[in-house]
């Protein structure tokens, strides 16, 4: 009022609150529900924090936590949008993004959003050896990357100074790869995609792709070096052999084992394991029988137990040795990628009652989650962005 602005026009500008963000907040006010997405929320936060709408603040942030259960695409939205805006993002919520992105590499790869992810995502997810993919799969998506972000600068990042080494007239209009773009971006589109090439693991392709979908994209060096690799297997200085490693565990897990004692009565036994665990071996231990002075040992032979386990059947038989000697125990090996917490085990009902107990043996299963915070933490230097507070305090 008085001599504002305002007070003349009757109209309020708020220059630091954006459409987004002023729908959310009006949204809020009336209880309604403020539709976020990751650029809402983000924008939203902003106004939040500058005009201290500390509902509206927390709601945000615990949104950013949780995005409908870490999925792969939002975080990829997040980290783009926070990026773009210049949001920093704690370095908790960083880790939590990251550890979710290799746990889930190939969904992630494989996101609609891949192709508008922000630069500075991109450069630190093709370095990883933990980021677990096929590499034909990410070259494709690279490449519709770089088409993507010649048209959208701001999605550029750390590859905005890619320029061309040769000159626009030589790039070839027939280009399947360039998505309708002009010489110009195809030319850039290739500058940004020799960027990448040391990091790409091209030994890991099927020939007949690297020579239709990556060779046109290379320079005569790197050209050379694939190609006498795959002729001659010569490895030149820089390039990668290996594929991905993945999310491997730096701690080998010991086996542990479980007793189980109360198994008499019953021919089929449901046994529940107290965690998930990788099982690698059953055994099965004879009773004593009442009477007799020797060593627990299995009676009336031969006979089969069986278990079941993540929808496969192991058989093994029980039976007498060359010298007629009775066993004491019968181990079935358990061969399994994936962690179980339940198995069934069958005895016959006639000699059930000769089953003194069961020891199952198997390796503690580590969540690939778990392992990939570890990874984060070790590469926290170079994943995480650190909040301008941090930087300047750093600096000082």
């Amino acid at each position: 009022y008085g001599e504002f602005r305002e007070g003349h026009t009757r109209e309020l500008v708020l220059e630091d609150v954006t459409v987004d963000a002023f729908d959310v907040m009006m949204r809020t006010a009336y209880h309604l529900d403020p539709k976020l997405t990751p650029p809402r929320a983000i924008t939203a936060l902003k106004a939040a924090k500058l005009y201290m709408i500390e509902d509206l603040e927390k709601y945000c942030w615990d949104y950013l936590h949780d995005l409908e259960g870490l999925d792969g695409t939002l975080i990829l939205q997040t980290l783009t949008e926070s990026l773009k805006s210049s949001f920093d993002l704690p370095e908790d919520l960083q880790c939590t993004y990251w550890s979710n992105i290799l746990s889930k590499s190939a969904s992630v790869v494989q996101s609609p959003f891949f192709v508008e992810t922000h630069g500075s995502v991109i450069a630190k997810l093709i370095k990883l050896n933990e980021f677990h993919v096929n590499e034909e799969t990410l070259w494709n998506r690279l490449v519709e990357w770089a088409a993507s972000a010649v048209q959208k600068p701001e999605l550029l990042g750390p590859f905005a100074d890619a320029t061309p080494c040769q000159p626009v007239k030589r790039v070839k209009m027939n280009n399947d790869d360039s998505n309708g773009i002009g010489p110009s971006e195809t030319a850039q589109q290739e500058a940004i995609l020799q960027l990448m090439s040391p990091h790409m693991r091209f030994i890991q392709m099927n020939k007949d792709f690297f020579i239709d979908k990556v060779r046109k994209h290379l320079d005569r060096k790197n050209i050379d070096a694939v190609t006498d690799y795959f002729l001659v297997g010569r490895k030149s200085e820089g390039l990668l052999i290996e594929k991905r490693a993945g999310l491997k565990d730096p701690d080998v897990p010991a086996e542990e084992m479980q007793d189980y004692q109360e198994c008499c009565g019953f021919n089929q036994k449901k046994l529940k394991l107290t965690k998930p665990t990788i099982l690698t071996r059953v055994e099965i231990y004879g009773a004593e029988l009442p009477g007799f002075y020797t060593r627990p040992r299995f009676y009336d032979l031969p006979f089969k137990w069986s278990v079941s386990v993540a929808n496969k059947r192991y058989s093994n038989p029980v039976a007498s040795d060359s010298d007629n000697r009775k066993p004491s125990k019968s181990t079935m090996a358990i061969s399994l990628q994936d962690p179980c917490d339940e198995l069934i085990v069958e005895i016959p009902s006639d000699v059930i009652d000769r089953v003194r107990s069961i020891q199952v043996t198997g390796k503690s299963f580590k969540p690939p989650v778990e392992i990939a915070k570890s990874v984060v933490q070790r590469l926290s230097k170079d994943l995480l962005d650190k909040p301008a507070e941090a930087k300047s305090d750093a600096d000082q």
